[in-house]
């Protein structure tokens, strides 16, 4: 009885030695630094997928156009000089002053509003039509338009009457009965708001489209002849050019180049000439 009750007494003292070893030993990584704990998360709405289209659906930035490149006085065959002694003769003043001192830039600002008056035919509109179209092609000038029905913004009347409501007219306007067709213009700070031009229907066919051409071009700004070019539309003597030379559109396109501002008189005129201008 004793000797079971020894070996039960050296039982229990095995067990509780076994006990006490295995909690002694190190559990795996707990001798590593604790880390710091970090804030729990608030748990936040799902947002809503943003629709992100595809390459072929994005759309693509309309290119601004660039700047018009700079006017070449060697396409004409002329030096710089030339062409800009050409335009202050022609742009700096007027054929009809009525005794006014204009000497600096005049161009329209704002859309041009057409309409025509008389008895024009198919091919005076024909003409008309296809100088527009190049018109409008110029960078800076700020475009031309027939009016329709209910338009009141008309600002540029052509008048084609026979030749005695023509006479009439051309005296009326500009003080002199004989001639083959006439332009006049309003402006204000040099910004032209209005303009009328007249034409005799009783010319050959050539000489009308030659008459038709100058009026108009020179109702947007270039309103005097010389005896300069005789291939111009502003030739002082008798010519009948059919379209305007590549000298006319020049002077056109300096004219409407953004940097010529209305009102600059000549020293600005050929400083800006300077800066838009190669040869």
């Amino acid at each position: 009885m004793k000797r079971a009750y020894l070996l039960l007494l050296l039982l229990c003292i095995l067990l509780l030695v076994s006990c006490s070893g295995e909690a002694a030993l190190p559990e795996a990584g707990t001798n590593r630094p604790k880390r710091t704990p970090t804030a729990t998360a608030v748990p936040t709405e799902t947002p809503t997928p943003t629709y992100v289209p595809t390459p072929s659906e994005v759309p693509t930035e309309t290119p601004t156009p660039d700047a018009p490149k700079k006017l070449d006085a060697g396409a004409v065959g002329l030096k710089k000089e030339d062409i800009v002694n050409y335009y202050c003769r022609i742009g700096l003043t007027s054929e009809y002053t009525n005794g006014n001192v204009i000497d600096y830039v005049r161009k329209w600002q704002k859309p041009i509003v057409y309409i025509i008056e008389g008895t024009p035919n198919p091919d005076d509109l024909a003409l008309i039509e296809r100088l527009v179209t190049e018109l409008n092609q110029v960078y800076g000038f700020p475009g031309m338009y027939p009016a329709d029905e209910s338009d009141d913004s008309v600002n540029f009347t052509m008048r084609f009457l026979d030749y005695e409501e023509y006479t009439s007219a051309s005296l009326a306007a500009i003080g002199d009965g004989y001639t083959d067709g006439y332009s006049s213009i309003w402006f204000r700070g040099g910004e032209i708001t209005d303009a009328e031009i007249g034409v005799c229907n009783d010319l050959s066919r050539t000489n009308k489209n030659h008459v038709i051409l100058e009026e108009i071009i020179q109702a947007l700004g270039l309103q005097n002849d010389t005896y300069d070019y005789p291939e111009s539309l502003f030739y002082q003597g008798y010519n009948e050019p059919q379209w305007p030379c590549e000298l006319d559109w020049f002077l056109i396109r300096f004219l409407y180049h953004p940097e010529l501002a209305p009102m600059m008189k000549e020293p600005l005129v050929r400083m800006t000439a300077e800066l838009i201008i190669t040869e």
